[in-house]
């Protein structure tokens, strides 16, 4: 982008060493331990977008066209929801250059190449599309903060420690400078597009920690996106600051000076710069294989549990560096759960499991009688429970019809649980669970009562059944905002099997 707009190579240099920082600051190196980097590739596609919408406007050529088509494909594909956000952008750049082309030829390659990145990810999109009811209504997000001033703001973790928020406030006041004189030097369009993704990110950003329905969608993490945008102002306020002040002799002493001073406070500051060239070295490594602890939960579901029911996994309130491990329990130990794969209760599926000491958005050591816990448990066809927090393990410890199976760790005590019921995946008629996977689910011994099998199992439009004379359609319940299925079928069928467009 920097070479785009003429900068020059020490420009680039000073911009790229900068972002570099940027990215292993606590944003980047979070987004790496939890495989979570979307947002931010997709951020450096619209970086590059940027300086190529830059090179379209002077050039027009073949080459800058086609990375335009190229990164606008990859932002798309990489982040469907980061560059309607830089709509804005986009027009505040065509109003601006748009009337100084005449040829009608650059306008229709410009829009085809911005609609054509769409039209490229669409065989994708529209799947997203259609599975977006899936999403639950947005929980309070975690950094919201409960008091929104100037200090609470200033003192957010949005901007990691001292030196990371010190890092922002140069950058940022850099990146004005270099914004002041690009557009003094007849670069107002790079300004104009620099300036409203600085801006723009981080005005979105603040207020994703201060503005709960945008702090739900996780707009605080485009703070980095937003010091990557002012990275190229910056460094080019820096280079030219240096080439004014290389001119003459006094200004080659200020020059000097200000090294020094800038070289001091890497040395004397009680929380030295230094450490974010230190995180350019070595970085905490990757948190690899189960560990004891957790081979050990495993092992323990194994011997005290089996297929023929569920076990309801009490989800933890925990950070983003935290490990999401127990989504991987269906694999390692071919059971069934509900909890375990969404602990922040963000998919509407989500809503039934036991999370935060709530069940079913009920806290469970005050809005859950004995009565209703075994009618969830039936309902669910639940038979074990693993229990952490101390107010549910008390809960169940005083439940008549729960029994202390075995002790678990991970980072912490708990206790799995066995719960005294049948078990059984019919809630009306009879039907064995006998397999089921991402493809299919097969039962056995179909028989129906007054017509009709319920199973505890969700419905999904679209389900369809092997057996012609068997009606597969969805079972409402008061209990259960998604529904279950029923099956319809006159006599008994030995083996039904389920399948569903993928």
């Amino acid at each position: 982008t920097s070479q785009s707009l003429g900068l020059g190579h020490a420009t680039t240099l000073m911009a790229t060493f900068v972002g570099q920082l940027i990215w292993w600051g606590p944003h980047g190196r979070t987004a790496i331990a939890t495989s979570d980097c979307e947002l931010y590739l997709a951020s450096l596609a619209a970086l590059s977008h940027v300086g190529l919408l830059i090179a379209y406007h002077r050039t027009a050529s073949v080459r800058s066209w086609f990375g335009l088509w190229i990164t606008a494909g990859l932002g798309w594909y990489l982040q469907p929801l980061l560059f309607p956000l830089a709509l804005p952008v986009l027009l505040v750049y065509y109003l601006s250059v748009g009337a100084k082309h005449d040829f009608l030829t650059w306008h229709i390659a410009l829009w085809f190449a911005e609609v054509f990145a769409v039209v490229l990810n669409l065989y994708w999109l529209v799947d997203w599309l259609d599975s977006w009811w899936l999403r639950a209504a947005l929980p309070s997000a975690a950094g919201l903060l409960e008091h929104r001033t100037l200090g609470t703001v200033w003192n957010a973790p949005l901007w990691g420690d001292s030196v990371d928020r010190l890092l922002a406030v140069v950058l940022m006041l850099s990146a004005a400078v270099g914004l002041v004189i690009l557009n003094q030097t007849q670069q107002r369009p790079a300004a104009r597009l620099l300036g409203m993704g600085a801006g723009g990110s981080l005005m979105l950003a603040l207020l994703g920690i201060a503005w709960e329905p945008l702090g739900a969608v996780g707009t605080a993490s485009l703070l980095a996106p937003a010091l990557w945008f002012a990275c190229i102002p910056a460094a080019h306020a820096w280079m030219w600051l240096t080439a004014t002040l290389w001119r003459s002799s006094v200004g080659r002493g200020l020059l000097a000076a200000l090294v020094l001073a800038v070289a001091a406070c890497f040395v004397l500051l009680p929380d030295r710069p230094c450490t974010l060239l230190d995180r350019c070295r070595a970085i905490e490594p990757l948190e690899i294989g189960l560990g004891s602890e957790r081979d050990a939960v495993v092992q323990t579901l194994l011997q005290y549990t089996t297929a023929e029911a569920r076990i309801l996994w009490e989800d933890r309130p925990c950070n983003r560096h935290a490990s999401r491990w127990s989504a991987l329990l269906p694999r390692l130990t071919k059971r069934s759960y509900i909890g375990g794969l969404d602990p922040d209760g963000f998919i509407e599926h989500s809503s039934i499991s036991l999370i935060n000491q709530s069940l079913d958005g009920w806290p469970i050591a005050t809005g859950w009688t004995d009565e209703k816990l075994m009618d969830y448990c039936r309902r669910y066809n639940v038979r074990w429970i693993v229990a952490w927090s101390p107010a549910v393990i008390q809960r169940l410890e005083a439940w008549k019809d729960a029994d202390k199976m075995a002790e678990v760790h991970d980072g912490t005590t708990g206790w799995l649980f066995q719960v005294r019921r049948t078990p059984s995946f019919a809630l009306k008629g009879q039907a064995e669970l006998l397999h089921a996977d991402g493809q299919s689910i097969m039962l056995g011994n179909v028989v129906p009562e007054d017509g009709e099998v319920v199973l505890s199992l969700h419905y999904l439009a679209g389900m369809r059944a092997s057996l012609d004379r068997v009606q597969l359609e969805r079972a409402a319940s008061a209990d259960d905002q998604i529904g279950f299925m029923r099956l319809r079928l006159a006599v008994p069928a030995a083996c039904v099997t389920l399948t569903w467009e993928r």
